[in-house]
């Protein structure tokens, strides 16, 4: 207190004033009266800049002046938690750039490759067209069919800008971007052309190549908008926008991951003027989901319009797991078994006496396998998803909660439910468990998981399905079991005999 007082007594006029302020603020509410705040608390610029960028006007929230949101998610990178390492690997293109985020990659193939795949879509719909249309496309101001393209595109690039994030196009101007996007869309159509038609050898494209580019269409950060495709496929040539479509539909279909028998049942709506995919791996999302089967939503556990936060809570509250893999699943005796359909909602459990039944979709895992799952999660997690279910976060986190070793990889295949194309078993379960690391629990299969740990909690039905594991699981060991009651008989009668008295 010494030290104190020394040191206002160098000032008087400080310390009065000082105490002055003191007894002011004691004696005023704090806060005070807001125009009081505004004339004595000085705001730097700074400060006001802060300000001004968290009305609800310029930071997305609820405002009047507001602009009407998107009806779908833009195209924009991927969400910041699945940068970082060992999630970064799967976002990368490995063979080609499309749109504008990769658009400088120096370890892709050079821009030559789409280049020729674009002039082959034009003049592959020149040489489609009728003796007829032919000569009055030579007779039109627009006869040139990339001319003709790409002022369709141009008059669209307004539209066609809002499926894009602002950030990811704020280096192009409108005439860039009509380039790119019309330079893109004709080499994934040729691409998705050929490919369908088992033409790629025509552009010098083997396997391996073509494997690595349709992984690449897939990716979240090397989309382009669907409708850029959908206006080439309509203007392209008056009788060949069927055929475009199919080979689309064919595309998709060989890549859903499911085997021939199941995915080439899927159905496949391309959508109408008013609703249609964002981009082609929106388009896949559809294909697994399966979205517009009504009887897959009931076996999911709900519609589009379902509640999911009182899944979520319903989750929470209901389902407490104790089981922890596969291994555990088959402790309490419930079987895996192959579903009727590949959609990923396509999973159920059932239970008949003492054993239980998990359903799951069949799924092909090679190389692509994880690229793919793991994109379409960060799809889901995009910021401004317009979608409102995590169908595939679902699934991935809830196959990464029943696979923890080789082990369970194993059973699943042996199941018939995954068609490992990876080395080893072991490296299905290593996959699965780096794309489920750090995944928000998602709240689907709430009714199919509280189902299994009901049964998993019934001790009667997990000691019957034991005796039934360790004694008649398999010929053998119900002839050693039999052999084992039969010496115990004959041992019991050989001694009743012997204690006899004669």
């Amino acid at each position: 207190m010494a030290q104190e007082y020394v040191a206002i007594k160098v000032d008087n006029t400080s310390d009065t004033a000082t105490k002055q302020q003191a007894n002011t603020g004691h004696d005023q509410p704090l806060g005070g009266t807001g125009s009081n705040v505004q004339d004595d608390v000085p705001l730097s610029p700074t400060e006001k800049n802060f300000l001004e960028e968290i009305k609800p006007e310029r930071a997305g929230g609820t405002s009047s002046s507001k602009k009407q949101k998107s009806q779908h998610t833009k195209i924009q990178q991927v969400p910041e938690m699945l940068r970082r390492e060992p999630f970064s690997k799967y976002f990368q293109p490995r063979a080609i750039a499309i749109g504008p985020l990769h658009r400088n990659s120096k370890t892709l193939f050079d821009e030559d490759l789409k280049k020729k795949l674009a002039a082959e879509f034009v003049k592959k719909m020149e040489h489609d067209k009728s003796p007829e249309e032919s000569n009055q496309a030579k007779s039109s101001k627009e006869g040139d069919q990339a001319e003709s393209l790409y002022r369709i595109i141009k008059k669209n690039i307004e539209h066609l800008k809002t499926y894009f994030d602002e950030k990811v196009i704020k280096s192009y101007n409108d005439e860039s971007l009509a380039i790119m996007l019309f330079s893109d869309g004709c080499s994934i159509m040729q691409f998705i052309y050929s490919c369908a038609r088992g033409d790629l050898k025509l552009f010098n494209i083997n396997n391996g190549q073509a494997a690595l580019i349709q992984q690449d269409l897939f990716l979240l950060e090397n989309q382009i908008p669907y409708k850029v495709l959908k206006l080439l496929m309509k203007n392209s040539s008056s009788h060949k926008p069927e055929d475009l479509e199919e080979s689309i539909k064919a595309f998709i279909r060989m890549n859903v991951m499911s085997p021939a028998k199941y995915s080439e049942n899927i159905e496949l709506d391309l959508g109408t003027e008013t609703k249609e995919p964002v981009h082609l791996l929106d388009l896949l999302r559809s294909a697994l989901l399966q979205e517009d089967n009504s009887d897959h939503h009931h076996i999911y556990g709900h519609h589009h319009n379902h509640d999911h936060k009182k899944d979520f809570s319903k989750c929470q509250v209901e389902y407490k797991r104790t089981f922890r893999n596969i291994q555990d699943l088959k402790a309490a005796g419930i079987k895996v078994e192959p579903s009727d359909t590949c959609s990923l909602r396509d999973v159920s459990f059932s239970a008949l006496c003492f054993a239980g039944y998990l359903k799951l979709p069949p799924l092909i895992v090679d190389d692509s396998t994880g690229r793919k799952l793991l994109n379409l999660v960060a799809y889901e997690m995009c910021p401004d998803k317009f979608q409102t279910e995590d169908g595939v976060t679902s699934y991935v986190y809830f196959l990464d909660s029943l696979i923890d070793n080789e082990e369970d990889a194993k059973d699943l295949r042996m199941a018939t439910i995954f068609r490992n194309r990876l080395s080893s078993d072991a490296e299905v379960a290593k996959m699965f468990n780096e794309i489920g690391t750090d995944l928000v629990p998602a709240p689907g299969y709430v009714d199919v998981k509280i189902k299994i740990q009901k049964h998993y909690d019934n001790r009667c039905m997990t000691w019957v399905a034991q005796v039934y594991r360790d004694h008649f699981s398999s010929p053998w060991t119900i002839l050693a079991l039999t052999a084992a009651v039969i010496v115990l008989v004959l041992t019991g009668v050989q001694t009743w005999f012997a204690v006899l008295p004669r």
